[in-house]
């Protein structure tokens, strides 16, 4: 603010203030603040919007004096108040920061963790998510991303990245169910790949260090006034005020909460246009909670009924502003809850060559991701086949049949074993691992290894991969297709003959 002011502050209880460059100095007891007069002036710093107005953070635990001693002047040190509200009774401040946007936004390192204050000291609140209950020795801002970094004593490093959401929270806003901040800018690039699926460091061994990377994409950040609790927890948090025997909540109840989809917190992406890019599961938690978008489409890969099913993720969206809100699902009901915000998606940098237009390279990605959900689901319903087939054969060998039509089950379970090694390959070359006629699953790989590592857009190579694909694809369809028809006749014969019914085959 004014570069001929400057604050001083010493360790034998002493603050010096100069308002001409250090030509005179000013010099004020710290026993004048009210505090100890040996007291360690363990920071001071000047505000960052006002050049009379300072802050001072001080120390006397040397004399078994825990208190925290924060205090604030607004005439250059001539008059002091105590802004410590909330801190604690034991609890050392050893740093103070100030937001350089919002000047009642200030953070403190104590001896007991980082706290806040969104009124200029008049309250502290403590950080609590992420963070333990340690000593922090030193705090920074780092004003180009907002990120405030914390240092502990335990010579650890702390960061609270894009603390923006932070800056102007109103007292309504922390009285409303939820809230959702506008997120930052979210870069556009593909990350680059790790060396090994599990473990970043492949086989580098533990002296390569490797400390995680932020969220990439877009980071949400929303508040809760209050979690969503299911049927269960809100009996249970009902059940602890109870003096004496707990009724029993009765059978009706108890399936209630058995057959209950737990409530859930979701965030909500749609385009310009209003059409959905993707929904992503948050944490339903109280307070301030994060969570980050990966600049994905929802994807639409083909679903099994069996089995433990990966999350489904698509490719990424096209640059552009798309729109978020903050949703809730609770007790068959879907209910947005904040929002809508604002969401950039803008390129990180420009590619060295000229590539395709983005229009023509993010049509091709959602191009892919139809051929790949409808491959997946050619190759679960040729699964599927194969295993009614089976169970038909089972059925038929107890029912009144003649053996023309066991026959034909097993000429049926033929055609689905040729259909099976076109798909997925020779069945004894799998076993040892030798080499196939190139398959529909490797050339959608090569493709997806292709599309997936850059934005210059599809080559002549991927156009005429994705071209082969679909037309064997089409090809085997159809000719599963007369297999299922097949079958269906086979199993209502089965039926008729007294035979087992199989699944799949109503």
């Amino acid at each position: 603010m004014n570069e001929k002011v400057i604050f001083i502050g010493t360790d034998d209880g002493l603050i010096q203030v100069t308002e001409n460059e250090g030509q005179s100095w000013k010099k004020i007891e710290v026993s004048a603040l009210g505090v100890p007069a040996r007291s360690y002036v363990n920071d001071i710093k000047a505000d960052l919007f006002d050049e009379s107005t300072m802050y001072v953070a001080l120390d006397n635990h040397k004399e078994g004096d825990f208190k925290p001693y924060l205090l604030k002047s607004t005439d250059n040190g001539s008059s002091w108040t105590r802004i410590d509200n909330g801190l604690g009774e034991k609890n050392l401040v050893w740093r103070i920061v100030q937001d350089h946007v919002d000047k009642d936004l200030m953070f403190a390192a104590t001896e007991f963790g980082v706290y806040v204050t969104f009124d200029g000291g008049g309250s502290w609140t403590k950080l609590k998510s992420g963070i333990p209950t340690i000593s922090f020795r030193d705090l920074a801002i780092q004003r180009r991303e907002n990120d405030l970094v914390a240092a502990s004593f335990g010579r650890g490093f702390y960061i609270l990245d894009d603390y923006s959401a932070l800056r102007n929270i109103s007292r309504e806003q922390l009285d409303a169910e939820a809230v959702l901040f506008e997120p930052r800018k979210a870069w556009w690039y593909i990350e680059r790949s790790i060396m090994d699926f599990e473990n970043a460091r492949g086989s580098q061994g533990t002296q390569l260090y490797l400390a995680p990377n932020p969220d990439f994409g877009a980071v949400f950040t929303y508040y809760l006034k209050d979690g969503i609790e299911s049927l269960k927890k809100e009996r249970q948090t009902g059940e602890k005020d109870v003096t004496g025997n707990i009724p029993f909540p009765g059978w009706a109840a108890l399936e209630d909460e058995t057959r209950e989809i737990e409530p859930f917190i979701y965030i909500e992406i749609r385009d310009q246009e209003g059409h959905l890019i993707n929904r992503l599961k948050a944490e339903n938690k109280k307070g301030f909670n994060r969570v980050a978008w990966n600049l994905r489409v929802g994807g639409n890969a083909a679903l099994t009924l069996e089995g433990d099913q990966d999350e489904i993720q698509g490719l990424l969206c096209a640059p552009g502003t798309y729109t978020a809100t903050l949703n809730k699902y609770e007790k068959g009901k879907f209910t947005q809850l904040a929002g809508p915000v604002n969401v950039l998606v803008e390129p990180m940098m420009k590619g060295t060559l000229e590539g395709s237009p983005m229009e023509e390279v993010v049509a091709f990605w959602r191009t892919y991701e139809e051929m790949n959900r409808d491959l997946g689901a050619l190759g679960i319903s040729l699964q599927n086949e194969q295993k009614k087939i089976d169970k038909i054969g089972m059925a038929a060998l107890k029912a009144d049949v003649d053996n023309a039509l066991l026959e034909e089950i097993e000429q049926v379970r033929d055609q689905l074993n040729e259909l099976d090694s076109e798909f997925n390959g020779n069945a004894a070359k799998n076993q040892i691992g030798e080499r196939n006629k190139p398959l529909l699953s490797e050339r959608a790989f090569a493709l997806s290894r292709g599309i997936t590592t850059s934005t210059y857009g599809p080559t002549e190579t991927h156009k005429q991969t994705m071209k082969i694909i679909t037309d064997q694809m089409n090809a085997m369809e159809g000719r599963l297709n007369s297999i299922k028809a097949r079958v269906r006749e086979i199993s209502e014969k089965v039926v008729a003959a007294g035979g087992s019914r199989v699944e799949g085959m109503d």
